[in-house]
């Protein structure tokens, strides 16, 4: 992925410059944020083709029912270019939903290498083999797989003919023909990217690396984990190209999680780190014209990461002890507690009493209304501003 200069357009933030990474390097240093927000997942695909002087891919709409992909609840707008079509793989063979527990991670790393060890923690993907610099054709059989390649390459994205980034799609015969399922969501200066299906003629297409997988069993549901923070905000900030790109990484990640979790406290945490990333695009326009790095932009960035461990830490206990007394998962913020299996005025008293032994505070009598006993999202309020950050049973 690359790490150059930026525009701003009405689209969003992207990275313009045509040098192409290792394939070590992570992701983040050639997605786009798109700073206005992203349209719904199920917007129908951008058929226009590439801004080069080749024709277009032929597309048809991810709603087709002869297609041979279902984006229907696809959350593409808070994934990157690579978890995507694993995200598409998992929905397809254990139902729609299911990629939402790649949110379970708080993570801004995001390179082949640990998307794929993800997505087998999180999904039950495997591995099976691994095959560099393929022909598609020789590799394609009736069933999806999932390959990567330079975007610079692929007619059906916007990047086409315009920006060298590594970018994953699945593949799967169509005869004379390449039949390929592309999830990815972004703004970009040249179009849209929008999760699609497009039939490919094989001498268009450039060599890539083809990642056989194997589905297993989905593995058990995650506990909500509390996060630490090993961000190094002055050394991401040193290199402002670099760090806008993380942020908007970080901000999607975050995302992700709030729809894994349910949560409108999450969510609106998420909306946040898009502020930033939109922030910290035009503060590093500003040092790439020769000025400075504005001190808001590190010191939100520092803010929101801490705010990250505070929340997730809250979260994780009231879960946690929730779900041992009820004897049952206790995991979405919004539903309604008196919902849950299990549930009884008694019960809810000795989770309060058991997570403020935990956490090491005493909630007022006066806090504890109606309101504040909710739901998981409004119960975790009580105990978000007297938490220590730490605090260990």
């Amino acid at each position: 992925m690359t790490s150059d200069s930026s525009d701003l357009t009405e689209s969003g933030v992207h990275a313009d410059s045509g040098e192409r990474a290792d394939s070590g390097d992570r992701v983040g240093s050639g997605v786009r944020a798109d700073v206005h927000g992203s349209a719904d997942a199920s917007d129908s695909a951008d058929s226009r083709g590439p801004a080069d002087s080749r024709g277009p891919a032929v597309a048809h709409s991810p709603a087709d029912p002869n297609g041979p992909a279902d984006f229907t609840g696809l959350r593409a707008d808070l994934m990157d270019c690579l978890q995507v079509n694993l995200a598409i793989l998992a929905d397809r063979h254990h139902g729609p939903g299911t990629h939402l527990a790649l949110g379970a991670e708080l993570t801004g790393e995001s390179t082949l290498d640990s998307r794929l060890a993800q997505a087998a923690r999180l999904l039950g993907l495997r591995v099976v083999e691994r095959h560099d610099d393929a022909a598609l054709r020789d590799r394609a059989t009736g069933e999806l797989q999932y390959a990567v390649a330079d975007a610079f390459d692929l007619s059906w994205v916007p990047y086409a003919g315009h920006q060298h980034m590594d970018h994953s799609f699945l593949f799967r015969d169509g005869g004379d023909a390449c039949e390929v399922v592309d999830g990815y969501h972004n703004g970009t200066p040249w179009g849209d990217a929008r999760p699609g299906v497009w039939r490919v003629p094989w001498d268009e297409l450039p060599r890539a690396t083809v990642v056989e997988l194997a589905f297993g069993e989905l593995p058990a549901p995650q506990a909500i984990a509390p996060f630490v923070s090993t961000v190094d905000v002055s050394a991401m900030c040193a290199d402002v190209e670099r760090m806008v790109l993380d942020i908007w990484l970080l901000a999607r990640s975050r995302g992700l999680h709030a729809a894994w979790l349910d949560s409108a406290t999450f969510e609106e945490h998420a909306r946040e780190w898009n502020a930033l990333a939109a922030h910290s695009y035009v503060a590093m326009r500003r040092v790439l014209r020769g000025g400075v790095l504005v001190p808001s932009v590190p010191g939100e960035l520092a803010r929101l990461l801490k705010r990250d461990e505070e929340l997730t830490h809250v979260r994780s206990v009231v879960s946690a002890e929730a779900s041992e007394v009820l004897v049952n998962r206790v995991h979405s913020g919004r539903t309604p507690l008196r919902e849950l299996p299990g549930f009884s005025s008694f019960r809810l008293v000795d989770v309060i009493e058991r997570v403020e032994a935990r956490l090491g505070v005493e909630i007022e009598a006066e806090a504890l209304t109606p309101d504040s006993l909710r739901d998981l999202d409004s119960l975790c309020g009580l105990f978000a501003g007297a938490a220590v950050v730490g605090s260990t049973r």
